[in-house]
């Protein structure tokens, strides 16, 4: 069904079944838009600009950003029938990580999902 709704761009699917969706070569996109619908993403930039000011300015960086398919799954389900596979996962020491890096994602309208435990019922751990 989703390959049929790609509309001719490339969609790839992971280890796990999440389905990235990408723009076709050459079209131009808007950077204030940002599709996600039933799982799929175009990937505009913003994840890999945002992991890489992260970085850049050391507030989360090496083995505390996650983003293999194997790994994020664990973080893309809870205790509900719900799932949805975040793009990252990163592994916060304190919340002075957490205030440092929250304005990033504000700025690149990169969303943020809190977790801690994952034993929620109704999906509050899983967003997008």
């Amino acid at each position: 069904m989703a390959r049929e709704n790609a509309g001719g761009r490339k969609l790839e699917e992971n280890l796990v079944g999440a389905l990235s969706l990408e723009p076709k070569e050459g079209d131009e996109w808007d950077q204030e838009t940002f599709e996600n619908v039933d799982g799929r993403r175009v990937e505009d930039g913003r994840y890999k600009q945002f992991i890489g000011r992260l970085e850049q300015e050391d507030i989360v960086s090496g083995n505390r950003v996650l983003s293999d398919p194997v790994r994020t799954f664990a973080y893309g389900t809870d205790a509900s029938f719900y799932r949805l596979n975040p793009k990252y996962v990163l592994k916060v020491a304190n919340e002075d990580e957490v205030r440092r890096l929250l304005p990033i994602a504000s700025e690149l309208r990169v969303p943020v999902t809190f977790r801690a435990a994952g034993t929620s019922l109704s999906g509050q751990a899983i967003t997008d």
